[in-house]
């Protein structure tokens, strides 16, 4: 039932606040020459102006120094980006609070991408394909645009280039004269939120950057993103395999490898499909639930219920729940704070070895731990007691509409966040997972011999009558942004309607313990 923003170290460098390196920090390399001849055919890499060099400038992208290309009058960066004069001119500081509403933001809301297609393209069959593929592999649709404010505009230019996740307002992607769907296919992962694989923090692992056979005007397409603090950030190994990754002879000024393998090896794109860890990241991106099954974490969205594994070590977890910008869990006696940007830790307070519930309200934790309701700052760790009720029997904690209630072995209280002053609502014994959905909280029954099922309950008179019976007591069940519930339940995700009924979303959520939804209404 808690709520969670999505936690992710995404297989790519994925849209967030960039910290980069400037041109002085690039390394001068021995021109290598690679050991494997330089294949025949190979699949081009975009670029927004073939053999255009425009002019160097320096910048700012999200409050960090960089330097980009002006050609025809647009900023070009990593040789297809278009950056927006609002993404120059954008300051996060250095907040990490900054971090989180910039991603927030730069994402499609609800993983629905609104296009147009301009009179120029005559093939837009290319378009709906790599649409297709992607619709097919990730939690992202695209519907054709009415009025909305935010949308995209497939044009056909002198090469391939698009933006950056949402720039805000009408955005462009362009392509060549010679267009493919794999190209179509890498510009809208651009507009989806991914830079260029070959610019990850860890890419000296696997790859060797051979910058003497870069012209200077083209090296600042390979500037990594800085490693520290809450820079773009990385999942897993480079993938060679990304059809966000550029080829061996990317931006070569003279025929010779510009990267290679760490054994001299040259290598070539693919652009047929994404790759696995393309799928992964983007499912992360874009989910808006998740599960603990076992000791993993998954990210999922409610559009098809496809999952992709974030990380292990889970499996000792209390309780989560999430603000904009942060994950937190109760997990071996400590309060943990996650950013879901690059995944690092903070241990915000120790000693709470008995979570029995957690919410998020206002930037404040709110804990049931050991029976006592606990106020917790999510930066200092510091904490007060909320009233004098102990609430050993506690079992599951929600917000709504100005209180707190309080599920126990043997009722649902509702209580005042400020001063802890409570009253029973209702008595109800042998149930579990609360939540709160459109003015009504919804529990599951588990009374052993009688009537399983989802109960409805109307905090004003306490009145509960069965919802939906069709599920059981292990059955674990949330709240998403469409105002529905869903429960993992029997192996599947279920999604339930407003009159009860339910529909199965996907399979392969056995062994859920616990589930999450991605809401901000606990936050604000």
């Amino acid at each position: 039932m808690k709520n969670i923003l999505s936690l992710a170290k995404t297989s790519l460098v994925v849209l967030t606040v960039l910290h980069l390196s400037s041109c002085s920090q690039l390394k001068e390399e021995n021109v290598v020459v690679a050991s494997t001849d330089k294949p025949s055919e190979k699949v081009i890499s975009e670029v927004a102006y073939p053999g255009e060099a425009g002019e160097e400038k320096k910048g700012t992208l999200f409050g960090q120094n960089i330097t980009y290309t002006e050609i025809n009058q647009e900023a070009i960066w990593e040789g297809d980006i278009v950056l927006s004069k609002r993404q120059l001119g954008a300051d996060t500081g250095a907040k990490t609070e900054g971090t989180g509403a910039s991603l927030n933001s730069q994402r499609w809301e609800n993983g629905i991408v609104y296009y147009t297609i301009d009179k120029s393209v005559t093939n837009s069959s290319v378009i709906y394909s790599a649409m297709a593929l992607i619709e097919s592999t990730v939690p992202v649709k695209f519907v054709y645009r009415s009025n909305q404010y935010n949308y995209v505009t497939f044009k056909l230019g002198r090469g391939y280039s698009s933006s950056v996740g949402v720039t805000g307002g009408q955005q462009f992607l362009t392509l060549g004269l010679a267009y493919s769907k794999g190209g179509v296919l890498h510009e809208i992962c651009h507009t989806l939120g991914l830079f260029h694989e070959h610019t990850r923090n860890d890419r000296d692992q696997t790859i060797t950057v051979n910058f003497a056979n870069i012209p200077a005007s083209l090296q600042p397409n390979f500037l990594m993103h800085n490693q520290s603090g809450d820079a773009g950030f990385d999942f897993d190994k480079m993938d060679l395999g990304s059809v966000m990754m550029m080829d061996s002879y990317y931006c070569s000024g003279n025929n010779l490898p510009t990267m290679t393998t760490k054994s001299g090896q040259t290598f070539t794109i693919q652009r047929d499909n994404l790759s696995p860890n393309d799928i992964r990241c983007l499912t992360a991106m874009y989910s808006n639930i998740f599960s603990i099954a076992g000791r993993n974490l998954y990210a999922a969205s409610t559009l098809r219920g496809s999952k992709a594994l974030l990380t292990a070590g889970w499996g000792s977890t209390r309780a989560v729940t999430a603000d904009p910008y942060f994950f937190y869990a109760a997990q071996n006696g400590s309060l943990l704070r996650i950013n879901p940007l690059n995944g690092n830790q903070k241990v915000i307070a120790t000693g709470y070895n008995a979570v029995q519930a957690m919410v998020l309200l206002q930037g404040f934790l709110y804990v049931i731990n050991d029976g006592t309701l606990i106020k917790v700052n999510t930066d200092t760790g510091a904490s007060s007691a909320i009233g004098s009720k102990i609430w050993l029997p506690a079992t599951d904690i929600v917000y709504t509409d100005g209180f707190f209630y309080i599920m126990t072995l043997n009722g649902i209280f509702r209580v005042t966040p400020d001063t802890g002053i409570y009253s029973q609502i209702c008595a109800v014994a042998d149930a579990r997972e609360l939540v709160a959905l459109g003015g009504y909280l919804y529990y599951v029954k588990t009374t052993p011999g009688k009537t399983f099922g989802i109960y409805k309950l109307h905090p004003s008179n306490g009145l509960a009558l069965l919802f939906s019976p069709s599920f059981t007591a292990a059955a674990q069940m949330v709240t998403s942004m469409d105002k529905k519930l869903y429960v993992a339940d029997m192996g599947n995700l279920y999604r339930v309607e407003a009159n009860g009924s339910s529909t199965i979303v996907s399979s392969g959520w056995s062994s859920t313990t616990q589930l999450a939804a991605y809401n901000f209404y606990n936050y604000y």
